[in-house]
């Protein structure tokens, strides 16, 4: 035991003061010296992440350039996490969960402060719950289709960001409006039993019992900031209302709660479709490579592996253009005119070199270098100026909670 403490003490002289303290704050948890060792290892990389991390949470170009900068310091753990924890092991499923875990870690990252642990820690956190999600069937592919294991289950989550902003949208509504729809499309209760459970009882608790079972049913709502705060301070303003009190004379509580539930979603499901084209045009709009916005809406819309477009290399990027067309057509609410207008820019630009093929795009690994055209346009997209998009984002690809079931991204 003495050796063992002077072995300790040996260690904690050579640090610099401020991984010094680190350690010293967390001696109580070792179970001996090899642990000692992995300790300072990892408070040596916090201390070294630490600037970078403070820069990389401002919502600037120096922010994202400092992330740039962060995120090839950490990318090898986060795979490392994901290839352990993940359920389909080829690598395009590791690269696609790697690049949501990159997503959700910068959404969230102004959220982090070192009083919660290591970054790498928290980090990690993130890797692991994108591998636990992630699909278990080819990128695209319909689960009954037979193109894969079974689905069940099993989707992909976006970033606790994308539940905020929904969640906004929905509280924007009278809280008669909100309460019913919440209770009927998100939590599946039927007006009936609305009526019967909570249509004579003061609407701050109704609000109180839907955010308990919002985040039994999601527990990633407990990271959303808020939830239903907006609401609940809607509500307060007359503490006493019930949803009874919100009825005309003439009115039916059930009647009426089946009304404003669906006036809520088909404005929702409006909104939704709406920001999604504004979002889709932005993408095909963007000042980088005709290439890369191709390789971004053709990976995340179609959610098809890299290797799928790596095997089409050949094909010129039009014609290319035209399949993603062809192809995304059902994904969505979009019909084709929709997506060809919202897919103009990008083939108006790639009409000035019209012979141009996807090969002549790269001059080493063109399935890597995909990944990277991706992931450059995904990172502006959702970067700095990443609020309002990420539910417009997560319709798009296919992800989008389930307000009223998965199909069609889910509203």
């Amino acid at each position: 035991m003495a050796s063992e403490q002077l072995e300790i003490g040996r260690q904690l002289a050579d640090l610099p003061p401020a991984v010094r303290r680190t350690v010293e704050n967390k001696l109580a948890d070792l179970s001996g010296t090899k642990s000692l060792t992995d300790l300072i290892a990892a408070a040596v990389l916090d201390e070294e992440l630490a600037p970078i991390v403070e820069r990389a949470k401002r919502r600037d170009e120096q922010g994202r350039l400092a992330f740039d900068e962060l995120w090839p310091k950490i990318q090898r753990h986060i795979r490392n996490v994901i290839r352990v924890w993940i359920r389909c092991k080829a690598s395009e499923y590791v690269e696609a969960a790697e690049s949501l875990a990159m997503e959700a870690i910068w959404v969230d990252l102004p959220e982090y402060s070192r009083d919660q642990g290591f970054f790498l820690t928290w980090v990690r956190a993130y890797a692991k719950n994108q591998a636990l999600w992630h699909k278990c069937r080819p990128l695209g592919a319909d689960p009954g289709s037979g193109d894969g294991p079974p689905a069940v289950g099993f989707f992909e989550l976006p970033p606790s960001a994308c539940y905020s902003e929904l969640l906004d949208m929905i509280q924007d509504r009278a809280p008669c409006e909100a309460v019913s729809f919440l209770l009927n499309k998100y939590l599946d209760w039927k007006p009936v039993a609305i009526a019967l459970t909570y249509g004579d009882q003061p609407l701050p608790g109704v609000v109180a019992a839907i955010q308990a079972e919002m985040v039994a049913r999601d527990p990633i709502l407990a990271r959303v900031k808020g939830k239903l705060a907006k609401l609940q301070g809607k509500v307060m303003l007359n503490p006493k209302k019930t949803l009874r009190d919100c009825l005309t004379p003439e009115d039916a509580l059930v009647e009426s709660i089946t009304r404003w539930s669906g006036e809520v979603k088909r404005s929702l499901g409006n909104q939704v479709i709406s920001q999604a084209k504004e979002f889709f045009k932005m993408a095909c709009r963007l000042r980088v490579g005709d290439h890369e916005k191709l390789s971004f809406i053709w990976n995340r819309f179609l959610r098809e592996p890299t290797g799928r477009l790596c095997s089409l290399a050949k094909m010129l990027l039009l014609d290319l253009l035209d399949l993603f067309s062809n192809g995304y057509l059902g994904m969505n609410d979009l019909p084709g005119p929709e997506i060809s207008n919202c897919t103009q820019p990008l083939r108006t630009s790639m009409a000035k070199a019209p012979r141009k093929r996807l090969e002549d795009c790269s001059n080493s690994d063109l399935c890597a270098d995909i990944v990277s055209w991706r992931d450059r346009v995904q990172g502006i997209l959702l970067g700095p100026a990443h609020d309002r998009h990420l539910v417009a984002y997560s319709y798009l690809c296919g992800c989008l909670p389930g307000v009223a079931g998965p199909a069609k991204g889910g509203v």
